[in-house]
């Protein structure tokens, strides 16, 4: 058997590697709460996408939380760690549920609620202090009626 080693895409494969590495950014524990005109925001999934304010623009790993019947969520990183890179992040908040059939085609089970400023078009943001918190509390407002 004939290997041939590129050792330029060796190389960027090792910087790549280690600049994602776990200890280069610090996560810390985050929760709180979502409400939606003034009542808890159930099954909202809620994503916090950090900011980067480094050269290599390299912010770390996004996170993740869905919220339960009173509204609380709890964040865990895309890479299976609790909480979230300490950083500015721009959040979302979705409510809409699609699943895929035994066809392979996405069906709408739950329509959006919210409108697309507190998702697609976010205007949220969010920075995560050092520790963490327990306070990242959302309280978002809608016209939009329940499907």
């Amino acid at each position: 058997m004939n290997v041939k080693i590129h050792t330029p895409i060796v190389i960027a494969f090792l910087i790549v590697v280690s600049g994602c590495s776990e200890d280069r950014f610090t996560i810390v524990p985050v929760s709180g709460l979502v409400t939606l005109n003034g009542e808890p925001l159930e099954d909202a999934y809620v994503t916090f996408d950090p900011r980067s304010s480094s050269e290599d623009g390299i912010a770390g790993p996004g996170s993740f939380g869905r919220t339960d019947l009173q509204g609380r969520y709890e964040l865990t990183t895309f890479d299976d760690r609790k909480g979230a890179v300490q950083a500015s992040h721009r959040v979302a908040i979705r409510t809409m549920i699609a699943e895929e059939d035994s066809n392979e085609r996405v069906k709408i089970v739950r329509k959006e609620l919210l409108p697309d400023e507190y998702h697609r078009r976010s205007i949220l943001t969010f920075q995560v202090p050092q520790g963490g918190t327990d306070q990242a509390n959302f309280e978002l407002t809608s016209t939009k009626k329940k499907r």
